[in-house]
């Protein structure tokens, strides 16, 4: 098991073996920390692409496997890097991040019903929109079209009361009581009258049929096109029902908490936890050879310029490449 957690921390077993039982300690708890939030992310994962987005099983495993090595990846990079002010706080910015797309995965997974509730809202929602946009389109003309046939109707009804009045002998007309020319003239035009109000009110209504048709197709479209696997559609939804419920935002905060909690882990125990003697006696090696080239650097450099560069040095030097050898030497 301590092999499998130095493979999991990036640590050289052959030398773990050399720890005291504290130094083993650590190891295992730094490999256990790691491995928390990886399982995580990969049960988190493969739950919300197979059981929220609707997507297969296999792109599913393959999904949590994908995000899995990554968040390892990160978390054994925390642990391996050395403690800096710099790589501390882009940890703690690294960390508020996965916290926060680790939370949206698990409390999609939670509020799974909740959430599907309110993407129906949406769906409707939306439904309905469409249809009210195309009776928007249609309103002008619709509505140009009534007041034609209202304006043919009162044409029609002022012409039936006219022939009336006349076959009455009523004032305004002939005085002659019963169906004379003048009546009959005032029932042909009334009959005229009823004819072009019938056409434009057969017009209306084929208008109001054509909008009702093609409401119901872009509703039928709009019902098609709504995608309840939508992931920000989703996530909206979440926070909808967040801000709009205290017990659901009282619940979505503690999950995310918990979550923020196990992300931390690795930072919290890599920046606070105490140093082990093993740990102690790596750090004083690495500044002993530190000091030991520091110094050997420090030799050669002083070498250089004592002797390298002295005069009586380049002198010999030029005196020695320039001279020739001859017979007579």
């Amino acid at each position: 098991m301590t092999k499998f957690n130095c493979f999991v921390i990036g640590e050289d077993y052959k030398l773990v073996q050399n720890y005291s039982p504290l130094g083993k300690r650590k190891v295992n708890l730094f490999a256990n920390i790691i491995l928390l939030p990886v399982l995580m992310w990969l049960f988190s994962t493969f739950l919300m692409s197979y059981m929220v987005l609707g997507n297969s099983f296999t792109v599913s495993v393959l999904l949590a496997l994908f995000f899995g090595l990554i968040i390892f990846i990160i978390e054994r990079s925390i642990v391996m890097v050395e403690n800096t002010p710099w790589i501390f706080w882009f940890r703690i910015g690294l960390g508020i991040t996965v916290s926060i797309l680790g939370a949206i995965a698990i409390d999609e997974v939670i509020f799974k019903a909740d959430i599907d509730q309110k993407m129906q809202e949406y769906k409707t929602e939306f439904v309905s929109n469409q249809g009210q946009k195309v009776a928007t389109e249609f309103s002008a003309s619709i509505e140009s079209q009534q007041a034609i046939v209202n304006q043919k109707y009162g044409i029609w009804q002022q012409r039936l009361d006219e022939a009336n009045d006349e076959m009455k002998g009523r004032n305004g007309g002939s005085g002659n009581i019963g169906r004379g020319e003048i009546a009959e003239a005032n029932l042909t035009m009334a009959k005229d009258a009823e004819n072009n109000y019938d056409a434009e009110n057969n017009k209306l209504a084929e208008m109001l049929t054509k909008q009702n048709s093609t409401i119901e197709n872009a509703k039928s479209q709009a019902i098609s096109n709504f995608q309840m696997h939508s992931l920000l559609q989703r996530i909206k939804a979440m926070y909808s029902l967040v801000i709009s419920d205290l017990a659901v935002f009282i619940v979505y905060s503690l999950f995310t908490l918990f979550v923020f909690f196990i992300e931390f882990l690795v930072i919290l125990f890599k920046k606070f936890s105490p140093e082990s003697s093993d740990e102690y006696i790596q750090r004083m090696q690495q500044e002993m050879l530190k000091q030991r080239a520091d110094k050997v650097f420090k030799d050669s450099a002083q070498f250089y310029s004592s002797e390298m560069s002295s005069a009586h040095y380049n002198n010999a030097q030029h005196l020695l490449r320039s001279h020739q050898a001859s017979i007579l030497n």
